[in-house]
Parts: structure tokens; sequence; C-alpha cells
């Protein structure tokens, strides 16, 4: 007797069954063997922030942003009213240049960053002598590297590119010129004070 078409695709379907079903099997299995994304050690981690703390400080001075950026102003005045050596504003500024490098490699987006080193790169342009100059130079480099899109950075590619003016000379250092912090400033008093009386001719 020749079957019917519902037999003959029954039979079909019957036929197939194991060989799909090993078919599934075998993707399963492929599927299972293949590595799993995992989430990266800091995937969970808060992120970071761009801007450093005013509590958290750097360097070998151990200073927060603020304490190197009014460091640099302090040796800037001081170096005005030759209250220092050249090289004892270098030194101090030596560990600036470590303060600032260790807040870049913690914060390299901090937006504060650019300004700091490029004004320690010009306090280093007020001193006159070639390590001073040399240090410019480094620091100039540094920010227009470490800051390319930043006005700084543009500013120091402008420096390097036009050169240095010549070194002249400079005043020498006060006698009472130490080596230790600036000095404390002195408070200002209420009103100016009254100037002297002028000696009156006696009379003839």
């Amino acid at each position: 007797m020749t079957p019917s078409l519902p037999q003959l695709f029954g039979g079909v379907i019957l036929a197939a069954a194991p060989i799909f079903a090993t078919v599934m099997v075998g993707e399963v299995g492929a599927a299972s063997a293949l590595p799993q994304a995992s989430p990266g050690p800091h995937a969970s981690a808060t992120p970071r922030p761009s801007k450093a703390p005013a509590d958290e400080y750097f360097g070998q001075l151990k200073m927060s942003i603020l304490g190197l950026r009014h460091r640099i102003d302090t040796l800037g005045k001081r170096y005005d009213v030759r209250t220092i050596t050249d090289d004892d504003l270098i030194h101090d500024a030596r560990l600036i240049e470590d303060g600032i490098d260790r807040w870049r490699t913690s914060y390299p987006r901090d937006p504060w960053l650019p300004l700091t080193s490029f004004h320690l790169a010009e306090l280093y342009m007020k001193v006159q002598t070639g390590t001073a100059r040399a240090r410019a130079k480094a620091m100039f480099a540094y920010t227009a590297h470490y800051f390319p899109a930043s006005h700084q950075g543009h500013l120091s590619r402008v420096r390097l590119a036009q050169g240095f003016p010549p070194l002249r000379p400079e005043a020498p250092p006060s006698p009472q010129a130490i080596p230790s912090e600036a000095p404390a400033p002195q408070p200002l008093p209420s009103e100016p004070p009254a100037p002297a009386p002028s000696a009156s001719p006696s009379p003839g």
C-alpha cells in the first residue's frame, strides 16, 4: 500500500529529529565554551574625579594644589625683593615641580594643572641664571607636552618657538636673604602714620 503524504512527512520529521537535536547540543556546547566577558577590575569602582581635592597633598613638600600655587607666588615675590638667593629659589622650585608632576599623575585632567605648570615656568624665567633658564625651557616644554589643548600649552609652544632673551645682570640678594619659609606678612595698620613735623627755622 502506498503511504499517504502525512505518513511520509511524519517519517521525515522523525528521521531528522536526532540530527537536529545533535546540532542543537553542539551549538549549546560551543556557546558555553566561549569565554564570558567579565567586568574589569574597576568596573564597579567610583570614577576618579578630574579635579584634585583641596585636602590632598603631593610631592616631597606634601603640599595641596593651593599650597603649590601659593608657594610659586611667594617665591616670585621674594625674588622681586631679593630676600632669597637664586640657588635657594631653584631648589624650592624643583620641589614644586615634583609636586606638580605627582598631581598630574593622579589627576591628569585637572584644569588648574596647565596654569600652575606655566606659572612655574614663568617664575624660572625671572631668575637670570643659566640653571634657571634651562628649567624654564623644561617647564614650558612640559606644559606644551602634557596640556597641548590648553591656552597655557599654546603659550608655551609660542615661547619655545620665539626663543629666550639673553640673561641680564640682576641685583644681588639682600643680606637678610634666608633659605627658610617666606616671612609672615606684617599686619597692616588701621590708619596710615601721620607725617613727622618738619623742623621750623629759628628766628634770625
